[in-house]
């Protein structure tokens, strides 16, 4: 009788430890979080004393809702233990692909169409590989600069300008609306689906989800597709917005959206996070850096260097503090 019970509990232990797991891993680090939230509210309060007119401040912030919205389709990539490092490669390139498309006198529908199939065939390529066990890191590093090149080739290293303005640059941007709609969306598949449970249980331990059901190479495609479509989505509007595709856009993007995530609390090994710390990365990240734009407007000895140096400094200290209270938190 008693050999029974110890195989009976010895097959319970992957789904014990993927329950465990979920239920760590939704937490809310409020203590790791308290660093953020300082340099928040700091940052905040520069911008409040050198802005007048909050009304220019949707401009300035354009820039950071376009990394945020990558930040947020990155999330469930990092939460189950990989990185997309071609998000901003890929968005370089759909803006080619849409900027081609409208110079070429397709209407607006159609181009958006090409573009977010292209968008999500680039996003498969990724999913795919990941799936059938190549390292995510390699595969990424190699197709950002696939999609970088093809992006530079199709447009001859030279931006794609439109004929024919398809939108007023003065008008509200729709990014902030998308940002907002992919940012709830993303926000209740994470926490309010069994998807999003099944995400911190692979990013814990890939093979006691495996064990317990968890289709953890569906996943991968899923998470690395939507990467993908995001990265198609930004692409649209960034043309629309500024009527011209540039092959070189977006540089840097993709590790301005990991510096987002991390310092948001998303443990970069997986299995821990969530949309709400992603948000407040977004949040720090970008208030930080606009904080010091406008000081150097005011003070000379802020230059474009000594301000990245700051930034990196900062952001280093709140990313290591946010890991170590998630990884003390995880053990």
């Amino acid at each position: 009788m008693d050999k029974p019970r110890t195989l009976s509990r010895t097959r319970q232990t992957p789904a014990k430890n993927m329950s465990q797991s979920v239920f760590r891993g939704s937490e809310f680090f409020s203590a790791g979080r308290l660093v953020p939230i300082l340099l928040l509210i700091c940052s905040a309060g520069i911008i409040a004393s050198q802005v007048h007119r909050p009304v220019i401040l949707l401009k300035t912030w354009l820039p950071w809702i376009d990394v945020g919205c990558l930040a947020i389709a990155m999330t469930p990539v990092i939460m189950m233990g990989g990185i997309d490092l071609s998000v901003a490669s890929q968005v370089a390139l759909h803006s080619v692909v849409f900027g081609l498309c409208l110079q070429a006198g397709w209407p607006l529908f159609p181009a958006i169409s090409c573009t977010l199939c292209v968008a999500v065939f680039c996003g498969f390529v990724n999913g795919g590989l990941v799936a059938r066990g190549r390292p995510s890191l390699l595969v990424t590093l190699a197709t950002m600069a696939l999609y970088r090149g093809f992006a530079m080739s199709f447009a001859g290293a030279e931006p794609v300008r439109l004929a024919t303005p398809v939108s007023d640059p003065d008008h509200l941007p729709v990014q902030y609306i998308a940002f907002a709609g992919l940012a709830f969306f993303a926000w209740l598949l994470v926490h309010r689906t069994t998807a999003g449970r099944w995400i911190l249980a692979v990013g814990e331990n890939r093979t006691a989800a495996r064990i317990s059901g968890v289709p953890d190479r569906r996943l991968d495609v899923l998470a690395w597709t939507t990467c993908g479509l995001t990265a198609g989505l930004v692409a649209v509007m960034n043309v629309l917005q500024h009527n011209v595709a540039i092959p070189d856009s977006a540089l840097g993007a993709e590790l301005q959206a990991i510096a987002c995530v991390i310092v948001g609390g998303t443990l970069i090994t997986g299995g821990r996070g969530g949309m709400t710390g992603t948000l407040l990365g977004i949040a720090v990240v970008s208030t930080l850096d606009i904080a010091l734009q406008f000081l150097s407007t005011r003070f000379p000895l802020i230059s474009v260097e000594s301000r990245m140096i700051v930034t990196g400094i900062l952001l280093i200290s709140v990313a290591v503090s946010t890991q170590n209270f998630a990884g003390k938190r995880s053990a």
